[in-house]
């Protein structure tokens, strides 16, 4: 996300600002180290540890997805007729 959002600011600076915002975000909520934590957890055979925070996990997964496509959206809608205009990032943001 951070590559992108370096890319994005020479042509898409409101993209860029908005996916720096969602970075920010997803790291104030510390998601990658409590994913971490919980697939360690697993690892060592205690799973259940991690049930507690799961669906925190969730819905801070569900707002990173939620400000992509925001962002996506905000792409798509600077060029003409709502297509991206040249130099313009045009992958799409998929769920994997």
């Amino acid at each position: 996300m951070q590559n992108a959002v370096r890319d994005l600011m020479a042509t898409e600076r409101k993209a860029s600002s908005q996916l720096r915002e969602a970075l920010g975000d997803m790291q104030q909520a510390e998601l990658p180290r409590d994913m971490q934590r919980n697939a360690n957890w697993i690892r060592q055979g205690m799973g259940e540890l991690g049930v507690m925070s799961e669906s925190m996990i969730t819905q801070g997964l569900n707002e990173l997805r939620d400000q992509l496509k925001q962002v996506q959206q905000s792409m798509a809608a600077g060029g003409k007729d709502g297509k991206p205009g040249p130099g313009r990032m045009t992958r799409r943001w998929s769920r994997r």
